[in-house]
């Protein structure tokens, strides 16, 4: 039987469009479904490039406003420092100087903190300049008052904005490597400058790096789906103590991270280091195996005595003594038993340093030392010398006087008791050689008695310290007020003022 032609063509043009939509669904597969698709971020990009258009062509204040409308496009936390910074190339300084604040208060691990909240203090203080002090009108004819300089701020640029998307999405962000601890969780975005390395870790898939090189003029957009892991375990160290430091096998290589630490590895068995000043280090025992999660959660204890630093500059060589004994060679850091300790500073040729305090439980205890030289003895022997000599006179002269006596004796017992003349010259020779030597023997007491004092007397300057002790453990890790304070290298440390070691 034949087919109708107009059959046979309905039948083709049937097939074909099963054929385009089977085409159809076949490309749709093909689509990587998993890959973000943000229409925010299409737009906060358009945004984005149109800023720097208008940054490099000096429009600074009109960039400014193109960065923040990528902001409200895509809230993420660089657009707002790039448009401080061309807040503050248009001078104005306080939209500056609230975006700043704005993007450090949205990117708490910012790693640019610190130099960032130095920067607000300096945009502020040229802001809201110090008054110069008026002049003394009392002496018209002095020096000019000073004059007070704005602060000279570093150069700052934009910068590359790098925004990390994840599947599963909350993996864990970390930058160059893991010894600082995790900058955030999936999507996680940041200003950058300069090479990195991103690792990227979830729990039950494989890690990832990437190398990145954020431009100013360009946002990376960085899309990685984590694989399944199936060879290797997984490991979650938590402590009671943050940021401990944590070692695998080997510690000799060095902390490979800090608590909470993530990671993998092989399976088998592995040991564990977990340690924090102030605290007894913990070591345990695993036992990994493929594919599994495996978590500790370590109680870490503050240790039962304290440790002493101490550093003599110029003085190598030196010794610390605790309570007497030898403890080690300075500049050096010791255990020391906690309560009340002497703590002393000894070296050859030097004044000792010595001073008695409470060494606490879980403390660390810092001193700067400087040792005094000895004085010289010399007049102290020569005042000894000297009272030798005069000994030495004073016999004589009392050996002459006494010979006088013994010949006078002799000649009246030759005369049978007869008085001897009284004007014989032996009378005044003795008379005179015994008031010698008793002036002799006591100018002999008063040297002897004055070099004895220069022998043993605190002759010059005193050996000097200063020291500081602080808690290693708990909230109280910071610097207590001095105890001590003395002259150090020309400088007065002040009693509960701050010291610089």
């Amino acid at each position: 039987m034949r087919m109708h032609s107009s059959s046979r063509g309905a039948l083709l043009a049937i097939a074909l469009a099963l054929g385009a939509l089977a085409s159809e669904r076949r490309a749709t597969a093909q689509v990587p479904t998993d890959s973000p698709n943000d229409p925010a971020m299409q737009q906060a990009k358009v945004f984005f490039d149109e800023a720097n258009d208008l940054y490099g062509r000096q429009l600074y204040t009109e960039a400014a406003m193109k960065f923040r409308e990528a902001y409200d496009s895509k809230p993420l936390a660089a657009f707002l420092f790039n448009a401080g910074v061309a807040y503050e190339k248009a001078k104005n300084l306080q939209q500056a100087i609230e975006l700043f604040r704005r993007y450090l208060s949205e990117n708490p691990t910012a790693q640019d903190r610190a130099k960032l909240e130095k920067r607000i203090a300096g945009l502020e203080q040229i802001l809201n300049p110090t008054p110069e002090p008026s002049p003394d009108p009392k002496n018209p004819d002095g020096q000019p008052p000073p004059v007070v300089k704005p602060p000279v701020l570093e150069a700052v640029n934009l910068r590359g904005i790098v925004n990390v998307e994840t599947k599963p999405p909350g993996a864990k962000i970390y930058l160059d490597n893991k010894r600082t601890g995790s900058l955030g969780s999936a999507p996680w975005s940041a200003s950058l400058e300069g090479e990195h390395t991103l690792i990227i870790e979830a729990k039950g898939f494989k890690p990832e790096t990437k190398k990145i090189s954020p431009s100013a003029d360009k946002i990376l957009e960085i899309y990685i789906a984590l694989s399944k892991e199936d060879y290797l375990g997984y490991v979650e160290i938590t402590s009671n103590v943050p940021k401990a430091e944590v070692y695998f096998d080997n510690k000799a290589k060095g902390s490979i991270g800090r608590t909470p630490y993530t990671g993998f590895l092989k399976p088998g068995k592995h040991k564990l280091w977990v340690e924090r000043d102030g605290y007894e280090p913990i070591e345990k025992e695993l036992d990994i195996k493929a594919g599994k999660a495996h978590e500790q959660s370590i109680q870490l204890e503050p240790i039962a005595y304290g440790w002493v630093e101490v550093r003599a500059p110029g003085l190598a060589g030196a010794a610390l003594y605790v309570d007497g004994k030898k403890t080690c060679i300075v500049p050096c850091k010791a255990p020391v038993d906690a309560g009340k300790r002497r703590i002393s500073v000894r070296k050859g040729g030097k004044k000792a340093y010595s001073q008695k305090i409470e060494i606490g439980r879980a403390t660390s205890t810092n001193f700067k030392v400087a040792l005094a030289n000895k004085p010289s003895r010399f007049d102290a022997y020569l005042a000894l010398f000297a009272s030798a000599g005069f000994i030495g006179g004073g016999i004589y002269f009392g050996m002459k006087s006494a010979d006088a006596y013994d010949s006078l004796e002799a000649d009246i017992k030759a005369l049978g008791g007869a008085p001897i003349d009284s004007g014989d010259s032996r009378f005044d020779d003795g008379k005179l050689n015994a008031y010698i030597a008793d002036g002799m023997f006591a100018l002999a007491g008063v040297t002897g008695l004055l070099g004895t004092y220069y022998l043993f007397r605190d002759k010059g300057a005193s050996s000097q310290g200063v020291y500081q002790s602080k808690s290693l453990v708990g909230n109280d890790n910071q610097w207590k007020p001095i105890i001590k304070a003395d002259v150090i290298d020309g400088k007065s440390w002040m009693l509960g003022g701050e010291v610089t070691f």
